[in-house]
């Protein structure tokens, strides 16, 4: 499907949009040496911006230029594999989060469901990439042609894009419980920092779930009303071809929420650990001691500060302390098995 006029390659918005996925990636790359590590939390945008940059790129290759058809077909194919990276990729942040603080029946039922997505998700867009390949190869410019390959695409793109949308509402539905389950426990337990904490977590969750469903239930319309024109590489646009494309780069855009939330969420997690450690002398050694046992035996759970383990074992052992307190008791090893299991 190579355009009639060709343009050079960052004459088209498929540069601008590899440009943004590059861009990303180095702020990723920084923001990794800021906190020091490469997180699976951090490598989530990294991965997805790469793929947008390298599937735009390919996406030029494919369908705006004139070079032999069985390279353009190969292009097409990997283009919307990288493409498939980079959309159904996003959701993949709050499982990430998530994955490793549920347990028991309601560890089973999200990864069943966020799973099952993720199959109809790489369903839909495997045929997308065999439906463009063979167009590529076909290389028939007909009306007739292109309609139907239209036709058959756009509709597979809406069952494509909204599994993606229930992907991220299905992660954020189990974050905002375990947060909101976490918050009680740490006010019940009269830990006030850890409610900033999450606070702002259950924020960040809800702000994520609006504007990732926002990008693909939009998508999924956009998309859907795209006709023949909006497949030109190079402008004027019809409306809902521009419409479609400003869907999609506020997808591209997207990992630059991940970072905020990244550096965000540590700035505070930081902040309420300075801030508990400087009320440590209020607590008796042998506390302390098993405060730091708990708190060690939960670092493993923790991903990039949301650390809920943290604070579910800071709960136990602020509970734990004051009634020793006022017992005159020294902390058993029972409360290593509390934190274990928390």
């Amino acid at each position: 499907m190579a355009t009639q006029v060709q343009a050079s390659f960052f004459e088209t918005t498929y540069a601008t949009l590899s440009v943004i996925g590059l861009n990303n990636v180095f702020v990723g790359l920084i923001i990794a040496g800021i906190v020091g590590e490469f997180s699976v939390v951090l490598l989530v945008p990294i991965i997805t911006s790469a793929a947008c940059a390298l599937g735009n790129g390919l996406g030029y290759y494919a369908w705006g230029s004139d070079y032999p058809v069985v390279n353009r077909a190969v292009a097409a194919a990997f283009s919307n594999f990288t493409w498939m990276i980079q959309e159904a990729g996003l959701p993949f942040y709050g499982y990430a989060i998530l994955a490793p603080v549920l347990c028991g029946i309601e560890r089973v039922i999200f990864l069943t469901i966020f799973w099952g997505l993720m199959v109809v998700i790489f369903f839909f867009r495997i045929a997308v990439l065999v439906l463009d390949t063979r167009y590529v190869i076909i290389n028939d410019p007909s009306p007739d042609h292109l309609a139907l390959h239209t036709a058959l695409v756009d509709r597979l793109h809406l069952a494509y894009f909204l599994p993606i949308a229930m992907a991220e509402t299905v992660s954020a539905v189990f974050l905002l419980m375990k947060f909101s389950r976490t918050l009680r426990a740490s006010k019940l337990g009269g830990l006030g920092g850890g409610g900033r904490l999450y606070r702002y977590l259950m924020c960040s969750t809800e702000i994520r779930l609006a504007s990732l469903a926002f990008i693909g239930i939009g998508r999924a319309i956009t998309f859907s009303f795209r006709v023949e024109g909006s497949f030109r590489v190079e402008g004027p646009y019809p409306l809902a071809g521009q419409v479609d494309r400003f869907m999609y780069i506020l997808g591209c855009l997207f990992p630059f929420i991940m970072f905020i939330d990244i550096l965000a969420s540590r700035l505070i997690f930081t902040d309420e650990n300075s801030k508990r450690s400087n009320n440590i002398d209020s607590v008796p050694s042998d506390d302390y001691t098993a405060s730091r046992l708990q708190h060690s035996a939960c670092k493993r759970y923790d991903i990039n500060g949301f650390a809920t383990p943290h604070v579910e074992c800071s709960v136990v052992v602020t509970n734990m302390a004051s009634r020793r307190l006022s017992s005159g008791q020294t902390v058993g090893s029972g409360s290593r098995d509390t934190c274990m299991t928390a």
